[in-house]
């Protein structure tokens, strides 16, 4: 099976795979699965927030998460509960 990602996914992809400490910010779902194909360090969005708050940059997870499900970025319930409780919050 084929994975699809755009244009702009496969170029990231394409430059975190000759840096290999690069870590690869996607949130597309076949990208991730491409990233994990290839062995690559990656996270998404909600990832680099959890990182934010565990590194001291941000107090709380909480209320960008929020702001974040007013738009048309898509997560679980589960997802959200899980980001919340990893952030102690």
């Amino acid at each position: 099976m084929a994975l699809e990602v755009d244009e702009g996914e496969a170029s990231a992809i394409a430059l975190c795979a000759e840096k290999l400490d690069a870590l690869l910010i996607l949130d597309d779902l076949q990208a991730r699965k491409l990233a994990e194909k290839l062995k690559l360090n990656y996270t998404g969005t909600l990832g680099i927030i959890a990182r934010a708050k565990k590194e001291g940059v941000i107090a709380s997870v909480k209320p960008i998460i929020e702001k974040i499900r007013m738009t048309n970025f898509r997560f679980s319930e589960e997802v959200f509960a899980a980001i919340i409780k990893a952030a102690g919050e």
